[in-house]
């Protein structure tokens, strides 16, 4: 199913159940035992144009403290040409989210996105640059 540039990406090995509910599009997350990851943002985009990818974290026993990006198997830093930003939930069942923009996509920016908490949870996306 495609949800255009705004696909969702939940992802888990040991899956107990798919929730879906209907916001301005349909949302699917994966939950499970204790923990949940998913990846959403930008999936085309042109050389130039902005690229945004998020990626959201919980853990029912233990949040997330820290949500690492990897571009085909590399870690991604903050630099001059992207940011990251992470917001900490601390209510009960709080979440991790983390944010990656690349302000001004190249070429060199197409592949596949993972995101991975401390706790080794992950979901990928692959951008595409037109």
């Amino acid at each position: 199913s495609n949800f255009t540039s705004q696909n969702i990406r939940a992802v888990r090995t040991d899956i107990m159940y798919l929730q879906c509910t209907v916001v301005y599009f349909l949302v699917c997350v994966v939950a499970f035992s204790g923990a949940e990851i998913l990846i959403r943002g930008t999936e085309t985009a042109r050389v130039g144009s902005q690229a945004r990818l998020q990626c959201i974290a919980r853990d029912y026993d233990n949040q997330p403290r820290k949500i690492s990006w990897f571009h085909n198997g590399r870690l991604v830093l903050k630099s001059s040409r992207n940011t990251i930003t992470e917001l900490f939930n601390e209510n009960k069942n709080g979440y991790t989210l983390s944010e990656l923009q690349i302000p001004e996509v190249r070429k060199g920016d197409a592949g596949r996105y993972v995101c991975k908490t401390d706790k080794k949870h992950q979901a990928s996306l692959y951008l595409t640059v037109n």
